[in-house]
């Protein structure tokens, strides 16, 4: 199985770029993003996600553990922009 990489805001702001354009390169989009269809998206495809991965797991752990949590925006950040560039596949 191949797991995706984290993306970063680089990647997202491309994607974003490139959803937006019209033009025979550009994927279709049907209307504007609305952040509620990309959360439901979201909330879709976490609760569909295969078993976790075990080294990712216990690196949580071990933040969870020294106290580093992400910040809910850090958190965000990640899932919509992991959604985002998924769109392009």
């Amino acid at each position: 199985m191949l797991h995706a990489m984290q993306v970063t805001n680089t990647q997202v702001d491309k994607t974003l770029e490139s959803l937006s354009r019209s033009g025979p390169t550009a994927p279709a989009v049907e209307g504007p993003l609305r952040l509620d269809a990309l959360l439901d998206e979201a909330i879709t495809r976490v609760n569909d996600l295969p078993t976790v991965r075990r080294e990712r797991a216990e690196m949580a752990r071990d933040r969870l553990r020294a106290e580093q949590l992400p910040s809910a925006e850090a958190l965000a950040d990640k899932l919509i922009g992991r959604l985002v560039c998924d769109r392009l596949r």
